[in-house]
């Protein structure tokens, strides 16, 4: 992700790496669970309104307010674990994608975070959800193992489903990006 001056680089099994320009020169600096991270297998990055800098992984988050990592666990209002991907809405919802299935994090009235797992009906339940994203409409793509894409409505209350039968390549799919009206997906089977 980059971010001002900033690129965060997450790390299949070296935590993340955060590379600052400073005019001409790159400063490299890396996080690793030495630094506070909770686990050095680091799936994805994603920043906030607040300019927070979020980190996925397969233990749980961590959220990096004003260069401070801190980890999120069940005392912050996240239990959940195996976070494949994970992303910050245009609402300021955060949207986590796990082998348990998608959840959602946000603030309370009293700006603790809550956690709830995201179910509209039971086409959602018992999958591995593996990639998000938010399109320019407000739309949420999910991807997962063996079961294509999921799309939520911005009502958030439909959910329509696409597979090899709706042009997919593979109902792997493991990344989902897009810009303007254009969406990719990367399947396993390209």
């Amino acid at each position: 992700i980059v971010h001002n001056n900033e690129i965060w680089v997450s790390t299949k099994r070296k935590g993340i790496v955060l590379l600052t320009r400073n005019n001409v020169n790159y400063y490299t600096q890396q996080f690793t669970t030495n630094e506070g991270l909770i686990n050095n297998r680091t799936s994805h990055i994603a920043i906030d309104r607040e300019e927070n800098i979020w980190v996925a992984s397969k233990k749980g988050v961590v959220q990096n307010p004003s260069s401070i990592l801190s980890f999120l666990d069940k005392n912050d209002g996240l239990e959940i674990t195996n976070i494949y991907d994970f992303i910050i809405d245009a609402e300021n919802i955060s949207w986590i994608a796990t082998e348990q299935g998608i959840f959602l994090m946000g603030k309370d009235e009293k700006g603790k975070n809550i956690t709830r797992e995201f179910i509209i009906n039971d086409e959602l339940l018992g999958k591995a959800f593996i990639s998000i994203y938010e399109d320019e409409k407000g739309y949420i793509w999910l991807g997962t193992y063996g079961y294509g894409v999921f799309c939520i409505h911005p009502d958030r209350k439909t959910v329509e489903n696409f597979s090899t039968s709706d042009g997919l390549a593979n109902k792997n799919v493991i990344s989902i990006t897009g810009k303007n009206s254009l969406i990719v997906f990367s399947t396993l089977g390209g």
